[in-house]
C-alpha cells in the first residue's frame, strides 16, 4: 500500500494506492458539504495516539454553493419529465468539475435531504428552495422549466441568491430538441458560473448524451436501483464506461448491493473524472 499527499481544488488530500485502485481519502471530506454550514476543514499532522486534535482543523474559505432543483414540468409525460431530471441531474454533477462551488453538497446528501423533508423529489417551488438552501448554509438555488413535447421542448432555468432571495441574473431558457437541449446544458453551467462570481479555469464539461440515456438517467435519480427495471440497469453499466454521471449511477447502484464488488466501479469512476470533487467524494 502506498500512500502520497496531493491537493484536491487546494484541499490537501492523501491517495491510496492498493491493488490497482485509487481510493482518494480526502482530509476535508464533508468539508464539501454545506451542512458544516459552509465551512471548510483540513486537517494537518493528525496525531498518531489520540486522532486529530482539535487544533489541527483549520478554517478556510470556501466558495458558493448551488442547489439545482428539478424543472418544474407542465403538463409533460413520464419521458419528458424524466428527461429534465436527467439533464439536471447532470448540471448538478458538473458542478463538482468546479471545487471553487465548495459549499455546493455531495450528490448523496440529497437523498438524505429528500428524506428528512419528506418530499418526493427536489422540484420545489422558489420559496421553499430559498429555505431548504438556507438550512443547509448554500449560497444559490436554481429554479427551472419545462414544457412541450421531445421534439419541441421549452427547458430553463434561472438563479436566484439565497441572502436576498432576489435573482442573481437573468433566466436562460432554450427551446428545441431534445437533442438540441442537451448541446446546450454547458451553456446553463456557465451562466451559472458566472452569476456566482468565481473564477475558474477548467473547461465547461461536453453533454454527449442521446435523449434516450438522459431519460434513463432521470429515472434513476441517484436511488434507482429500487425502481429501475433490469434491462435499463444494464444500460447504465454500459454508459459507464464512457459517461461519467454513468459511472456515478453505477457505484450507487453497487453500493446498494452488498454481495456486489464496488471496486471495477469506482475505478472507472476515477479513471473517467478524476477532479471531480463530487465523484471524489462518492469514491
Amino acid at each position: 500500500m502506498l500512500a502520497r499527499k496531493g491537493k484536491v481544488g487546494g484541499i490537501r488530500t492523501m491517495r491510496i494506492e492498493k491493488t490497482g485502485l485509487c481510493l482518494v481519502v480526502k482530509a476535508a471530506m464533508t468539508c464539501f458539504c454545506a451542512l458544516l454550514g459552509g465551512t471548510v476543514l483540513a486537517l494537518q499532522q493528525p496525531s498518531p495516539s489520540t486522532g486529530v486534535p482539535a487544533a489541527s482543523l483549520v478554517q478556510l474559505k470556501n466558495g458558493p454553493g448551488i442547489l439545482i432543483c428539478e424543472p418544474e414540468a407542465s403538463g409533460g409525460k413520464a419521458d419528458l419529465i424524466a428527461f429534465g431530471v436527467g439533464c439536471r441531474m447532470w448540471l448538478q454533477y458538473s458542478l463538482g468539475n468546479f471545487p471553487e462551488l465548495g459549499k455546493t453538497c455531495p450528490l448523496n446528501e440529497e437523498k438524505l435531504l429528500l428524506r428528512g423533508l419528506q418530499f418526493p423529489n427536489l422540484q420545489m417551488t422558489l420559496q421553499t428552495a430559498f429555505r431548504t438552501a438556507s438550512s443547509l448554509g448554500l449560497t444559490h438555488v436554481a429554479v427551472g422549466e419545462l414544457s412541450g413535447t421531445a421534439e419541441r421542448a421549452k427547458f430553463g432555468y434561472r438563479l436566484y441568491s439565497v441572502s436576498d432571495q432576489a435573482p442573481a441574473g437573468e433566466a436562460l431558457a432554450i427551446t428545441g430538441t431534445e437533442a438540441e437541449i442537451i448541446a446546450k446544458l454547458p451553456e446553463f453551467l456557465s451562466r451559472f458560473l458566472s452569476e456566482t462570481h468565481i473564477t475558474y479555469t477548467k473547461k465547461l464539461p461536453v453533454s454527449s448524451a442521446s435523449p434516450s440515456q438522459m431519460m434513463m438517467i432521470g429515472k434513476s435519480n441517484w436511488d434507482g436501483i429500487r425502481t429501475l427495471p433490469l434491462g435499463e440497469r444494464k444500460q447504465i453499466h454500459i454508459l459507464a464506461s464512457k459517461m461519467p454521471i454513468a459511472a456515478y449511477l453505477e457505484t450507487s447502484f453497487k453500493e446498494h448491493d452488498r454481495n456486489e464488488d464496488t471496486t471495477a466501479a469506482a475505478k472507472r469512476l476515477m479513471e473517467l473524472d478524476p477532479d471531480n470533487v463530487l465523484a471524489i467524494v462518492r469514491v
